[in-house]
């Protein structure tokens, strides 16, 4: 199983080779296109842009804005730590993926307190400010645009990643 980088993969892909038994940059080409399928379904998902429509998705962006205690609405809320949830699960997969295990010991050397001090106070100020942050980012007029092109790129990508795993 040969380790390949981008252009030795598209080398071999191109000779007509299958890339499969071979690992990208230590990652195996079967998960490469398997993550390549996933990003280009969750990009797919922009369609839901259009069909709630940009106007209504600033609509709820500025009501969001609107509310002073978070007993209003837990609406925002949940949409926000679910993200969270399905970013977390990402990164629990992408470890087994790279078949790193759970227990590993990552050494920060004398970096380590204040790493961990800055980590505690970013994750309560992202738990605290994200929805309001999230809630700023749909009301701009320009989200609408940003999640097509975002999508149209992420589309591209992982259909450039399954092709190349096939």
């Amino acid at each position: 199983m040969a380790d390949l980088g981008l252009l030795d993969a598209w080398g071999l892909w191109l000779d007509g080779s299958s890339t499969i038994g071979h690992t990208l940059y230590g990652m195996p080409m079967v998960w490469v296109g398997r993550l390549g399928k996933i990003v280009a379904f969750v990009s797919a998902l922009s369609a839901l842009v259009d069909i709630l429509g940009p106007e209504r998705i600033r609509a709820y962006g500025t009501e969001l804005l609107k509310i002073k205690y978070h007993d209003e609405t837990k609406t925002a809320y949940v949409l926000f730590y679910s993200l969270w949830a399905i970013v977390a699960a990402l990164a629990f997969v992408l470890l087994r993926i790279r078949h790193i295990p759970l227990d590993t010991k990552f050494s920060l050397g004398w970096f380590s307190f204040p790493f961990l001090i800055l980590m505690t106070f970013g994750i309560v100020a992202v738990l605290i400010w994200g929805p309001k942050v999230m809630a700023w980012i749909i009301a701009k007029p320009s989200f609408a645009t940003t999640v097509r092109i975002l999508s149209l790129l992420g589309v591209v990508l992982g259909f450039h990643f399954d092709l190349l795993a096939s």
